[in-house]
Formats: structure tokens, sequence, C-alpha cells
């Protein structure tokens, strides 16, 4: 891909993703959340105009960290990244912990103590081989790109 294309690109990608992101952090973000979107949407003159592919790079990087932060909130998210994981169950390096964590995952569920609940994903994320967790999938899950 030539500099222009993928200049081109990133441009297209980072509005993508700030309309993304923008409509999470008005339905479910906070003030903190919503300066850092602001603060972000106020500095992208800079890197949209930029030959520099890093600079958008660090800006969508960026914005999957916020949304991120707030869908590891949200009980819908969390209920999803467990079954995602669940999915994983033959991949998982220590079966019986991984076992033990599903358990406890369900039962959380059940409870609607989603805290904890982000608590078993995170630890079943540990029990996933390096491969699973570079996954591109996992990343939608663990906001890590």
């Amino acid at each position: 891909m030539t500099a222009g294309k993928r200049l081109e690109r990133l441009r297209s990608d980072y509005q993508t993703v700030k309309d993304e992101v923008t409509g999470i952090v008005n339905e479910s973000g906070n003030d903190h959340e919503r300066r850092q979107l602001h603060e972000i949407v106020a500095q992208e003159h800079t890197f949209l105009n930029s030959t520099n592919p890093q600079k958008s790079e660090a800006a969508i990087e960026q914005l999957h960290r916020i949304s991120f932060q707030i869908l590891r909130r949200t009980p819908d998210f969390l209920v999803g990244w467990f079954q995602h994981l669940v999915g994983k169950r033959e991949t998982f390096n220590d079966q019986l912990q991984a076992k033990n964590l599903i358990e406890a995952g369900k039962k959380h569920i059940a409870a609607d103590d989603y805290d904890k609940l982000g608590e078993v994903n995170a630890r079943l994320s540990n029990l996933l081989p390096q491969r699973e967790k570079d996954s591109k999938e996992m990343r939608h899950f663990t906001g890590i790109s």
C-alpha cells in the first residue's frame, strides 16, 4: 500500500472509530471519558493533516481505549466476552482452573454481579495461549490493538 493510500485509509478508519466511540461515550460515558474524547477531537486537525501515519494510529488507539473503558462496565459486553471465552474452553492452559472460573462466571451472571464477572473474564483471558490472546477477535474484547 502506498503511503498516500495508507494515510487515506487511516483517516477513514479514524472517522469510523470516532463515530462509534462518540455514540458509546454519549450513551454510557462519564465526564472523564467525555473530556478524553473531546481532547482527541480537538487535536484531530493535527494528525489528519499530518503525513505521519503513527499520529493517526495513536489517535485511533486512544479512541479504542476509551471505548473499552466504557464497555468493560457494560453487562451485555461482559456477558458476551464471557460466552466467547467459554467457547475457547479447550484451549485454556489450565483446564481445572478454567472450569472453576467458568462455574464462578455463571454464578456471577445469575447474581448480576458484573464486577466479579469482569474479574473472571480477565482471569480466563490470562489462561489462554498467547496466539489466542493475540487474535483479532480477542483484541475486540481486551481492547488491545
